[in-house]
């Protein structure tokens, strides 16, 4: 027990880690981070990267579950492997675990993503609070005389735990006059307009608040050129508030569980043959007959003896654990991430 417990951690920092990574540079390559395909990606180069600690970590626990030997704890599992077949030893299985992990992962992070987003449209239950949901813009004066504050009504940030980091991309408001600043509450910083500059003529339709003139730009003619310079928020501001207040609802706790469940089940359930080969050869021992040592050579042995039926051993509590793993998984996850401070 103690050997999954230690390199669950590491494991599952490297995974939610390395996606949201991936998913960050792929947005700013212009993939659409809302589609499948992306969460896809990111998930399958996610998988590959933890692989490298789930291998070694599945074949001493698989070694302490069928042999005595090694004095029963991961330490002197560990060592016995490496005493009996070298550091390699520790290796046994991994193109097996990477064959699995890689489309697992994908299924894994594009499904929990898709079902999330889904049950949050389907029905209420499944949303966030409403309090959170929705933004709003208002203006204020800065700490400094020298630059106008656009606040979110947010009470922080929203996180979005599906993709391992900050919602930059979808409610950050960029504007060529001055970067975004994030605090406890999201706030747009650009610079005020001088006391000098003229104001804009108001634009078509009626709507009232500031435009922005680009200093130098010609005075604008008529009576409004006498006005003094709107306070109210941008054009271009108000215009991304709407953008993100039009965006379907968030997914709540509910959904973050059962999203996760349903993805952790899912990925199991396609991948659960690869899991089974990988665990027959991960128990394999120096005296395991030649005939049966490696992955084609077991598996055509399994074949012979069982039938396809041997790739199914196990699969109804595997997938029976994945479910509320997985949704403890992404729910804590959600939960925790927005806490720290990085």
């Amino acid at each position: 027990m103690l050997s999954p417990i230690i390199a669950n951690a590491p494991i599952n920092a490297v995974l939610f880690a390395v996606e949201g990574g991936v998913m960050q540079q792929l947005a700013d390559l212009g993939w659409d981070d809302e589609a499948a395909s992306s969460h896809a990606v990111a998930g399958a180069i996610s998988g590959l990267s933890q692989a490298w600690l789930a291998g070694p970590s599945e074949l001493v626990k698989i070694q302490l579950q069928c042999r005595i030997e090694g004095g029963g704890t991961p330490w002197g599992a560990a060592r016995a492997i490496v005493r009996e077949e070298g550091a390699a030893g520790l290796t046994r299985g991994l193109s097996v675990t990477v064959l699995r992990d890689v489309p697992a992962f994908a299924i894994y992070f594009a499904s929990y993503s898709a079902l999330k987003r889904r049950l949050a449209e389907a029905h209420p239950l499944f949303r966030a609070a409403a309090g959170e949901a929705v933004p709003s813009v208002a203006a204020g004066a800065g700490a400094s005389g020298g630059v106008m504050e656009i606040e979110h009504a947010m009470h922080r940030p929203e996180y979005r735990g599906d993709r391992g980091g900050w919602a930059r991309r979808r409610q950050e408001v960029r504007l060529p006059m001055g970067p975004s600043v994030w605090g406890e509450q999201m706030r747009v910083t650009v610079p005020r307009p001088a006391a000098t500059s003229p104001a804009p003529a108001p634009p078509a339709g009626g709507a009232t608040g500031p435009i922005s003139t680009p200093e130098g730009s010609p005075a604008p003619s008529g009576p409004s050129a006498d006005r003094p310079a709107p306070s109210g928020p941008s054009a271009a501001v108000r215009a991304a508030a709407a953008e993100a207040a039009s965006e379907g609802p968030r997914p709540g706790p509910l959904a973050q569980l059962l999203a996760g469940g349903l993805a952790g089940t899912a990925s199991w359930l396609f991948l659960h043959p690869a899991d089974v080969l990988k665990s027959v050869v991960q128990q394999q021992t120096p005296q395991t007959p030649s005939d049966r040592r490696g992955p084609v050579r077991a598996l055509r042995f399994h074949l012979a003896q069982s039938g396809p039926s041997f790739l199914l051993r196990g699969i109804v509590p595997t997938c029976l654990r994945a479910f509320p793993a997985s949704a403890v998984i992404f729910f804590s996850y959600e939960t925790i991430r927005p806490a720290l401070p990085f």
